[in-house]
């Protein structure tokens, strides 16, 4: 039993993993900026969310900030100054990359109007993503893959359950037998 539990741990962490977003950090004007994706790394042709989450340099939340993003590749523009609002000291958008190879992202932070808590002059991060090329062929493999795993462990943990009975059943009959 401890067998097949710690096999089906071991098989499923890199499914996790791979999962798990990724993020990159920049600072810039006493700001840092930290950008990730989820639910990984985009992939061509599929929706990632991209995130940003800014903090001073002590790493306390910057608040009330609205935020510009732009995204190109070669030079093209795809994404010219989309607007952007905070939830709290976050951003977060959903953007799918037309195809695979590198974009420049650019946010530009800023203090958004009405608020006078925040005062600091625009902020401008630039950072290079990589879209992979999208190697599944129809639908999320590896989501199918880990899918498979775990009713494999279901079924294992529900047949060795089964068997447990039916050894304590027989010996229960058997002792049975023995007393008449």
């Amino acid at each position: 039993m401890k067998g097949i539990i710690l096999f089906i741990f071991l098989i499923s962490i890199p499914f996790v993993l791979a999962h798990a977003g990724e993020s990159h950090e920049e600072t810039a004007g006493g700001k840092i900026v930290e950008i990730g994706f989820l639910p990984s790394e985009p992939v061509a042709e599929r929706a990632s969310i991209i995130y940003f989450e800014v903090n001073d340099e002590t790493e306390k939340s910057v608040t009330h900030i609205d935020g510009l993003m732009d995204i190109t590749k070669d030079g093209e523009i795809l994404v010219d100054d989309y607007k952007l609002h905070s939830h709290g000291n976050q951003f977060s958008m959903t953007y799918k990359f037309p195809e695979d190879g590198q974009y420049t992202l650019t946010l530009t932070v800023f203090p958004a109007e009405g608020y006078d808590n925040e005062k600091f002059d625009p902020i401008s991060v630039i950072f290079y993503v990589t879209a992979e090329e999208d190697s599944s062929s129809g639908g999320n493999t590896t989501l199918l893959l880990l899918g498979i795993v775990f009713a494999a462990g279901i079924v294992g943990v529900l047949l060795f359950t089964l068997k447990q009975k039916s050894k304590t059943k027989h010996s229960g009959t058997q002792h049975l037998h023995q007393q008449e």
